[in-house]
């Protein structure tokens, strides 16, 4: 038991550092108010990813895997949405069932240089998260709440976001920049 101890208070630093847990797997629940998810700077490219941001075709069926263009490497599909023009649009987080969250719609087409405010609300009864590392966006979504972030298309290429807490779960996205 003592042993235990030891590992879940190191597993906390770590994770607050931003490395693998013990267990391998991001937290289900709230973690201590402390633990900050780290974000990183510079996402590293995807094998065999999609070029440029283009969308698979035919898209996958509702609820299976996405292939992103930079890490975390794999989205849970739940849609595409065109989001051109709009100032506003609400992104949902949700899960299927434990151990399957996602964001949906999964893809948010806009053109670049665009800005759009997210209403990010959170039907879970679980803390999720938010990153955005080239926009430096790194948000915690209370269970049960929302929050606001402001995105921007790139002119560069698609940008992946993805939940700190659950990317190893699928649970990201793409923010896909398409011609006006």
């Amino acid at each position: 038991m003592r042993r235990c101890s030891a590992r879940i208070v190191a597993s906390l630093i770590v994770l607050t550092l931003g490395l693998t847990r013990c267990s391998g797997r991001a937290p289900s629940s709230q973690p201590s108010a402390s633990a900050t998810p780290a974000v990183t700077t510079t996402p590293s490219p995807c094998p065999d990813s999609p070029a440029g941001g283009t969308l698979p075709s035919p898209l996958p069926a509702l609820g299976d895997s996405l292939r992103l263009p930079t890490s975390p490497c794999g989205a849970r599909y739940e849609g595409v949405a065109d989001v051109r023009a709009l100032r506003t649009f609400t992104l949902t987080i949700g899960r299927l069932r434990p151990g399957v969250p996602y964001f949906a719609p999964t893809v948010l087409k806009g053109t670049a240089g665009e800005s759009l405010q997210l209403l990010v609300v959170n039907t879970t009864s679980a803390l999720h998260n938010i990153s955005i590392p080239g926009e430096r966006i790194n948000v915690d979504v209370p269970a049960e709440g929302t929050v606001d972030v402001v995105v921007t298309f790139s002119t560069d290429g698609p940008i992946v976001y993805f939940c700190s807490y659950h990317a190893d779960e699928d649970q990201a996205g793409e923010l896909v920049t398409v011609s006006p």
